[in-house]
């Protein structure tokens, strides 16, 4: 179900709770191209557990406020409230800040664009066209991507047999589009923490766990970015498969060692595009071990 917006705002109190049931019933909300949610109701878009917007869309945040002899002053308790259902939501410090920013008297527009240089995910209309966040994806998928593809040219080389040539070029584009969409020391700011995540499970996990762990999540975004783009009976059919699941304590949830090594197998020759035209040996050995 989808809620369509339109609003110039209200009280706080009310959005956030309005804001919670429809995350909680898992809803998309939506403004209509050139539809207006401003203040809180742009905090009850932002709840959505799927964000449709258009480029002409107006949504605007402002600080929340209170008036005082007729005059507006921020509320730093509402703001506070604000802050914590924002980060309950999911939302990183500087989505938090841009809802929060403006005056009373103001408002920052979110585009597309900055909603996923925030890193919020958003279905954007354009007409009939509907652009999905696997196709345009925010900034933070790109610095996932980035750490994930870094890591399998320089640790998986000896587990996978990648192509070098995809593996770079998965590499630049990640980079390339992140680096786009937030400012290079922003960019940085992003990749950085994941990068030492990933040591951390290095050690936690070993290399070969942690290499197919990788890549089989950047194999499930490719496989979902194409059946977002398929139109077709069949082709749409992929949507129900997935790759098997690869748990801290081994292969779990998809069945025997069979499966799961038919699993592997036919990922890893449906799509070369990724790299990764076959698998070595010692996946082989990892799954009779399970």
């Amino acid at each position: 179900m989808s809620v369509v917006l339109q609003s110039p705002g209200g009280l706080v109190s009310e959005a956030l709770q309005i804001g919670a049931e429809i995350r909680l019933r898992n809803f998309a909300t939506m403004v209509f191209a050139d539809g207006e949610c401003y203040s809180a109701c742009g905090l009850i878009w932002v709840s959505g557990a799927r964000r449709y917007m258009s480029p002409d869309s107006k949504i605007g945040f402002h600080a929340a406020y209170r008036e005082e002899n007729g005059e507006y002053r921020e509320s730093g308790v509402a703001n506070a409230e604000i802050g914590s259902f924002l980060t309950h939501l999911g939302l990183r410090i500087e989505a938090i800040r841009y809802f929060t920013v403006a005056g009373p008297q103001e408002f920052l527009l979110l585009t597309p664009e900055r909603a996923r240089a925030l890193g919020i995910e958003v279905f954007e209309q354009n007409g009939p066209e509907v652009t999905s966040p696997t196709q345009a994806p925010t900034a933070d998928i790109h610095a996932d991507r980035f750490v994930s593809y870094t890591l399998l040219q320089s640790r998986c080389t000896g587990f996978l047999q990648p192509s070098a040539t995809a593996i770079d070029r998965g590499i630049r584009r990640a980079f390339e589009e992140g680096n786009r969409l937030v400012s290079s020391e922003k960019w940085i700011e992003l990749w950085t923490p994941m990068l030492d995540q990933v040591k951390s499970q290095l050690n936690a996990k070993g290399p070969l766990l942690l290499c197919l762990e990788t890549e089989s999540h950047l194999r499930r975004q490719t496989v979902l970015a194409e059946c977002n783009r398929s139109r077709s009976r069949r082709d749409r059919a992929c949507l129900r498969s997935r790759p098997c699941h690869l748990q801290h304590q081994g292969f779990e949830g998809c069945g025997s060692a069979g499966s799961i090594l038919s699993a592997i197998r036919l990922f890893a020759s449906s799509d070369e595009s990724l790299g990764f035209p076959h698998l070595s040996g010692a996946q082989d050995a990892v799954v009779r071990q399970h």
